[in-house]
């Protein structure tokens, strides 16, 4: 579970990021000034205090995002670009979809880097596992409608950190 749930959250964090850059953007005012905010944001992703990292797909991501809009708004006639939709499941609850950002090369990425560390150390390598991910869609719908910003692992009163009982029963309800 822990795969997906990272998976998830690294996409979260792309989200998030994405989003951030929007504001940011927007806040700027005129084309001029968005575009020279975005040139400076590119270059920084694409410096090699970023290339080098650990992130460096993460932040791969985003630069190809920044230089994307920075594209858009030399070839566009206004300042608004939209760059998410709200889409409506048949279940009645909206997520935000981020044009532009590959969340599959996300996922592959985070398990990549999991099994880079698992192989050198000699311990065998994760695979996708689409219950997991399930399992972890569930959850995160639990947190929202929750209202919770994060999970802070707190369990219901007079459990334990971890009630194995309450875990398998959560899985075989799934």
């Amino acid at each position: 579970m822990s795969i997906s749930l990272v998976g998830m959250s690294y996409a979260i964090s792309i989200e998030s990021f994405v989003a951030a850059i929007d504001q940011q953007t927007e806040k700027k005012g005129g084309k001029e000034k968005q575009m020279l905010f975005l040139e400076s944001l590119h270059t920084l992703l694409i410096s090699p205090s970023f290339t080098n990292s650990p992130y460096h797909q993460i932040f791969a991501e985003l630069a190809r995002y920044s230089y994307e809009k920075i594209q858009t708004l030399k070839t566009s006639t206004t300042s608004k670009i939209p760059t998410t939709e709200v889409i409506k499941t048949s279940d009645g609850t909206n997520y935000i979809h981020i044009n532009n950002v590959d969340v599959q090369k996300v996922k592959d990425a985070v398990l990549g880097w999991h099994n880079t560390e698992r192989s050198n150390m000699k311990v065998s390598l994760y695979s996708y596992h689409s219950d997991l991910e399930k399992s972890a869609t569930t959850r995160a719908k639990v947190l929202r409608t929750e209202a919770r910003t994060n999970n802070t692992h707190r369990r219901k009163s007079g459990d334990g950190y971890y009630n194995y009982a309450s875990i398998m029963q959560w899985f075989n309800d799934l």
